[in-house]
């Protein structure tokens, strides 16, 4: 049974998502929760949850910074970010800290059984991965000490998990023992490459395989063997949210002589610098098949402005994409979130109204999806610097003075 523990700074959101899911039914394991990540470290270390469930804005340590702090102490912990600031760059944070997903208050007990399963999938396949790795770290031993160093002739084929003839494949010297407790998150990986960029690719590489540091790249075929796999899960993943096309013969070939030439930590980095720039340019080629999507998300959020239940899944419905695969396409193409675009069109509209008719502002309001005067006059006052009632009064003075010119 998986633990689950939840960091949420509002007591009926933990009470909701407490009581409300049969976790026992569900095969989890509730060991408790915190109002911020300062209580909640303690009962981390205490009890070392599979999964913790963490909201971004709280007082005293954020759901950021406690999330750093677990990806150093506890890397195979797995981060699942819980917010109602729908906020671009916080979503670009927490992807690079290697979360798995970033959801958006509110949100259903249903929505979050749901997102538990797929983490406890991703868990699983996981582990299974450790097992394999560490029985070929025995194998690899077994036959360094059978062989002997000056056995050279001996090769041992290691192949990937082939997805549609995509897996690469390369043979290694089995002369050196492999350190089995050693585990790249592939997961992490790709979580970069949805949100990464160019220019920070060295330095977050370099970082990544860390954990490789230590060992022989020449004596040990593990490194290569983490490396492999790796890739094949990029490749898969670009499949999956890029639709993107299979590896040419050449495409492939190339990469696995990229591969077999690995004989260090900056020739490792040098490879996944290719994975990376295969993958972005995929990432690339997919927005424009999305342009004629998102030009139709963008009409239906204009006509919908009024509607103060317009939703993220009302627009993914109109184009017949799911909510969290829009969600992607639109903040990586727009260079913001569904929600950032949706409250910048209504001031947009806000403004036009102020300046256009004679509507009182809770009129203005309800008019932009805003049922609550008093909530819309803080959002446009944070979105352009001044109350309604300022702007409309400094746009009129401001046309009087160039009348009088």
């Amino acid at each position: 049974m998986k633990k689950v523990m939840l960091v949420d700074d509002e007591i009926l959101i933990r009470e909701n998502i407490r009581d409300c899911i049969p976790w026992t039914q569900e095969g989890f394991a509730y060991c408790g929760d915190a109002p911020d990540g300062e209580v909640a470290l303690p009962l981390i270390d205490q009890h070392v949850p599979d999964i913790l469930i963490t909201d971004i804005k709280m007082p005293f340590m954020n759901g950021l910074e406690l999330s750093r702090i677990v990806r150093d102490k506890y890397p195979e912990m797995k981060i699942i970010i819980l917010s109602g600031h729908d906020e671009f760059e916080y979503a670009r944070e927490a992807l690079r800290l290697g979360v798995e997903d970033y959801c958006l208050k509110p949100v259903s007990a249903a929505d979050i059984v749901k997102l538990l399963q797929e983490v406890s999938c991703k868990i699983d396949r996981q582990r299974q991965d450790r097992e394999r790795l560490e029985k070929l770290a025995n194998r690899l031993a077994s036959q360094r000490d059978v062989v002997g160093p000056a056995g050279g002739g001996e090769r041992l084929a290691i192949t990937g998990h082939g997805v549609d003839g995509m897996g690469v494949s390369v043979g290694f010297d089995a002369t050196g023992a492999a350190p089995s407790h050693v585990h790249l998150d592939r997961q992490r990986f790709v979580s970069f490459l949805k949100v990464g960029v160019q220019a920070e690719a060295d330095l977050y590489i370099r970082g990544y395989l860390s954990p490789l540091r230590g060992i022989d790249w020449s004596a040990a075929s593990y490194g290569r063997y983490a490396l492999n796999d790796l890739t094949v899960e990029c490749w898969q993943a670009a499949r999956e949210l890029l639709r993107s096309p299979e590896l040419t013969a050449e495409e492939n070939q190339r990469f696995t002589q990229a591969l077999a030439t690995v004989r260090s930590t900056d020739d490792a980095v040098q490879y996944l610098l290719l994975v990376a720039e295969q993958f972005w340019t995929w990432r690339a080629q997919a927005a424009g098949r999305y342009s004629d999507q998102l030009r139709d998300v963008k009409a239906f959020i204009d006509s919908h402005i009024g509607d103060d239940k317009l939703s993220l899944q009302d627009a993914a419905a109109h184009v017949r994409m799911s909510p969290s695969h829009l969600s992607k396409v639109f903040a990586q193409e727009t260079g913001e979130t569904f929600i950032e675009y949706v409250m910048q069109m209504r001031i947009r509209k806000a403004m036009e109204l102020l300046l256009a008719t004679n509507d009182k502002t809770y009129e203005v309001a309800f008019k932009v999806g805003y049922n609550d005067a008093h909530y819309f006059s803080n959002v446009f006052r944070k979105a352009t610097g001044m109350t309604p009632r300022d702007f409309r009064k400094r746009s009129v003075t401001g046309r009087e003075q160039h009348v009088d010119r």
